[in-house]
């Protein structure tokens, strides 16, 4: 049998450790954080529900670019208020005049500038929906650190939401059938970086099922693998969780139906 033993530089080359990345493993190493500089300042004054309300009658890809240039707080909160919204008549007689004042106001403090959804979809979708379509542009870190939230706050909401969209986390609730398909497919520098960021049960998943032999390389890559940047590791989990979007279209899985099958019989995880 020809020996699959990796050697030290390849374990590095291969997990994109950094330079001083330490030899015991362990979490994905932060990343840095620039300091906010509050360009979004409007915003802050307002209610969050206002601004909930006017996020969601802007084009998604605007929305989702304001959401993630609000402080982390502000963006669980304000997701929630969009998860739990329910079209209203008085929400879409308010909205025209909430765009065109919180608008004109991010322009002059950011030069940002936002556009209503000309679709008007916000009147007639419900708070899952909008946000999942505002979560869909955003950065997959974004997207991750606002689905984790919501699940800490609102689990209602936030299985409500799985349906629509959901992250690398995620993958721990579908059929070992379906995880086994996604993780197969995925090349194993990606799957590596990406279960440095994967709780110890999403880890035990993956390996029960994959084939042994690439199960114990993993087990080796890990072992061997320092700190890894956070950048490194999120883009490692959206390429996987487009491997199972692409699955899906495919028909060979659906997540959504697995996710309401555990939701209606009560195993949320």
């Amino acid at each position: 049998m020809k020996d699959e033993t990796l050697s030290r530089e390849e374990i590095e080359t291969l997990l994109g450790m950094n330079a001083a990345g330490s030899r015991e493993g362990g979490p994905a190493a932060p990343a840095e954080v620039p300091l906010l500089s509050r360009p979004l300042e409007p915003l802050y004054s307002e209610h969050p529900q206002t601004v909930a309300l006017f996020l969601v009658a802007l084009r998604p890809e605007d929305a989702a670019a304001l959401l993630t240039g609000l402080d982390y707080a502000e963006q669980a909160d304000i997701a929630q208020r969009i998860a739990r919204f329910e079209p209203t008549e008085t929400a879409a007689v308010k909205a025209p005049a909430i765009v065109e004042t919180l608008s004109a106001a991010v322009k002059e403090a950011a030069g940002i500038d936002v556009v209503a959804d000309a679709a008007g979809s916000f009147s007639a979708m419900p708070g899952a929906l909008l946000l999942a379509s505002i979560l869909e542009h955003c950065p997959y870190g974004t997207r991750r650190r606002v689905l984790l939230e919501l699940a800490d706050r609102d689990r209602e909401a936030a299985w409500g939401l799985r349906c629509h969209v959901f992250v690398f986390d995620d993958l721990y609730s579908l059929s070992d059938g379906s995880a086994g398909k996604i993780f197969s497919a995925a090349g194993r520098e990606d799957l590596a970086r990406a279960m440095r960021g994967a709780g110890t049960e999403l880890r035990e998943k993956i390996y029960r099922v994959l084939p042994r032999e690439r199960s114990l390389e993993l087990k080796e890559l890990l072992d061997w693998g320092g700190a890894v940047a956070t950048r490194v590791v999120e883009e490692a989990q959206e390429r996987i969780v487009e491997i199972a979007k692409d699955l899906a279209r495919q028909g060979l899985i659906d997540p959504a139906a697995e996710f309401r099958h555990r939701d209606a019989n009560g195993l949320r995880d």
